[in-house]
């Protein structure tokens, strides 16, 4: 064996034999939305399957040895670490760990319900009864954690107007907005003319609802939306970009209003010239059913009101009598006669007296 190979042998063995076992590589935390996540890498070990064991504790790790402009956090490592004991000493926590991820094989472990206060996460590997050192990280979850996109971002072109709704994102185990938890928080609604994305404007709003106006008409505008903890400085990740088309800015063009009021003018008009023309014939017809132009003879009307108690006609005995008692009689009114007179013609006249003699024929033969 070349001694460039004998040395990594003989380290496996030591390892194998005194049960040193390696300790998780690239301890990193993951949290979005207060979700936290411990996620480490598998260490290279060559004696079996490795476990895992994760803990937290919430604490206040300050080191007294850094300066007071630039106080370091740091970890208090749990028994068994290798931390030295002269940076232990400068470092002051209260509280002790809480176990939460006991000899599992996954490389990962959830930390749920850590809201408030400054946390020490740790992890360390597991074999038989053998154990690596522990590997730490902390971290606050106020400031350390990503704060999601809002959801459900909808938006509706509205006359001269853009409104949009979202939803607050939530931590999710316990179904909470994350204003309740920050308490100080805000939306920020980026939006811009499409294919003009240099020209950005922002509007703020404690709402999830915001209404965009003095908007150009007919303009398609995109727009992103990102939530914001202002007491601790903390913007979350913007939404995903919607594209909406206004319509118009609900003012009418002028030809517009010229146009409606010709149009209203026109359509007055015309019912006024009808109305007036059917109140002509409405009075024209009642006249003609109430009020004739001519009238029934006066001494006609006196005759017919008196009761009849004799036949009209006395027996006819003979064709003489009969030539003898009847007579041809045209009976007219004064109005009539005259209106005859003005507006006939001898024509006229004469086809009239044929009429007459001919209605009358038959009472004389």
């Amino acid at each position: 064996m070349t001694p460039w190979l004998a040395a990594p042998a003989l380290a496996c063995l030591f390892l194998t034999v005194f049960g040193k076992v390696p300790a998780p590589r690239n301890v990193r935390l993951n949290s979005v939305n207060f979700r936290h996540v411990l996620q480490w890498d598998s260490p290279v070990y060559h004696g079996g399957n490795l476990t895992y064991t994760a803990k937290y504790m919430r604490s206040s790790c300050i080191d007294r040895s850094a300066d007071d402009s630039s106080l370091e956090l740091r970890c208090r490592l749990p028994q068994g670490s290798t931390a030295d004991s002269e940076n232990r000493s400068n470092v002051h926590c209260i509280d002790g760990f809480e176990d939460t991820c006991q000899k599992t094989f996954l490389t990962k472990c959830m930390f749920s319900g850590l809201h408030y206060g400054l946390f020490c996460l740790s992890v360390k590997s597991n074999f038989n009864n053998n154990t690596s050192d522990w590997e730490s990280i902390h971290f606050n979850p106020l400031t350390d954690t990503i704060i999601g996109p809002p959801s459900d971002l909808v938006v509706k072109s509205r006359t001269g107007f853009l409104d949009l709704s979202f939803e607050c994102p939530v931590y999710e185990p316990e179904q909470r907005c994350l204003s309740q938890i920050y308490g100080s928080w805000m939306y920020i609604v980026r939006y811009w003319k499409k294919d003009t994305s240099s020209q950005v404007n922002n509007v703020t709003t404690e709402q999830s609802f915001v209404t965009l106006s003095n908007l150009e008409p007919w303009t398609i505008y995109c727009l992103q939306v990102q939530a914001s903890a202002p007491e601790f400085e903390k913007t979350g990740e913007l939404t995903r970009v919607v594209c909406e088309k206004t319509s118009d800015d609900g003012k009418l063009p002028l030809w517009i209003l010229i146009l409606a009021f010709l149009v209203a003018a026109v359509v007055v008009l015309s019912l006024a010239i009808c109305g007036f023309f059917l109140y002509l014939y409405s009075q024209r017809i009642t006249k003609y059913i109430f009020f004739p132009t001519c009238s029934f003879p006066q001494h006609l009307k006196e005759f017919l009101s008196q009761p009849v108690y004799d036949i009209p006609f006395p027996p006819v005995n003979s064709n003489k009598e009969a030539d003898e008692l009847c007579i041809a009689v045209t009976v007219l009114s004064e109005e009539c006669e005259s209106k005859r007179l003005n507006e006939g013609s001898a024509d006229t006249g004469a086809r009239t007296a044929e009429r007459d003699q001919a209605a009358h024929e038959p009472f004389l033969s």
